[in-house]
């Protein structure tokens, strides 16, 4: 316990490291020198978005994983991410002119259907594997539709398409102004993180505690939901940082939800500024989506988990 806020200052220093690394590195097109402050105000904006973001795709692991017992699980993983990247991409095409400020409404109400179904298809089993292969069968099926919806309406799909590399490019000061719907979840969360420890005892021991396992799991998921959805809105579906980050997080922090939350929080957003830096420096002027190297890195480590699940 008593190094854990040390672990929390050396992380934090090291997301402050990166972040000056962030503004300070990067390709300028000729003539923008001249307004090097302006591309430095874009880098920063950008580098604070990963950040955030960061954050709330490694919490939302954290409480879904919590809330169904299951170390493989994560929103992108289990189709959640998945049905919120459908309902913007159906939004995006078949309504060109939909404010884009309103879709973290609309990545929020597919999360939301994207967790009904699969709550659904796996009703009350809870081997791991089996809700594993669920929630990848699920992200197939969401991920088919998509695909389905950009062909039949390729006039339209350019906005789309951006948005769904899962990348920070274009990302401004005004998109961090999307996410104020997650502070309510943080207040929520903070609140009940104790009572998060209890569904990590088993039902019967909750319940002898005073605690009611379904509301707790209930509160969990929907937390879960809404950091993922707006991660979905903001940035596109970003693979496998919120299966990584909770699982180094618990390795440097423990299982309480008291320190495993912000310490995953803080992995989380470094894990996503360091796949935003070098998808930019590694090719540049070609910038590769943070998606794309956070899918690179998390999917070995999903099949080392997978298979190592299925040898106990």
């Amino acid at each position: 316990m008593k190094n854990l806020p040390f672990k929390l200052i050396i992380l934090s220093i090291a997301i402050t490291i990166v972040i000056a690394a962030s503004i300070r590195i990067g390709y300028a097109p000729a003539g923008t020198w001249n307004s090097w402050n302006m591309v430095v105000s874009q880098r920063f904006a950008r580098a604070l978005i990963a950040v955030c973001i960061g954050a709330l795709l490694a919490m939302s692991g954290v409480l879904t994983q919590t809330t169904v017992q299951n170390p493989l699980a994560s929103p992108d993983i289990l189709g959640i991410s998945h049905a919120g990247a459908l309902a913007a991409t159906l939004t995006l095409t078949r309504f060109p002119s939909f404010p884009m400020t309103s879709l973290p409404w609309v990545t929020l109400t597919g999360s939301l259907a994207g967790a009904i179904a699969l709550k659904c298809c796996i009703a009350k089993r809870e081997n791991p594997i089996y809700i594993a292969t669920i929630g990848i069968a699920l992200s197939a099926l969401f991920a088919a539709i998509t695909e389905y919806l950009l062909l039949s309406r390729s006039e339209t799909t350019s906005s789309a398409l951006l948005w769904l590399t899962g990348s920070l490019w274009g990302r401004s000061w005004n998109t961090l102004l999307w996410l104020w719907p997650a502070l309510i979840a943080l207040i929520i969360v903070s609140i009940f993180h104790r009572n998060f420890n209890l569904l990590l005892v088993g039902k019967d021991q909750a319940h002898c505690l005073g605690t009611s396992p379904k509301h707790i799991q209930y509160i969990a998921l929907g937390c879960a939901v809404l950091f993922n959805a707006l991660s979905v809105a903001v940035c596109g579906p970003l693979g496998f940082i919120g299966l990584v980050a909770p699982h180094i997080a618990r390795r440097l922090f423990g299982g309480c939800h008291q320190w495993l939350i912000p310490g995953a929080a803080i992995v989380g957003a470094l894990l996503l500024l360091v796949a935003d830096l070098v998808g930019r420096v590694i090719l540049m002027p070609v910038e590769i989506p943070a998606g794309v190297l956070t899918a690179l890195c998390g999917a070995p480590y999903f099949l080392w988990l997978l298979l190592k699940s299925e040898r106990r």
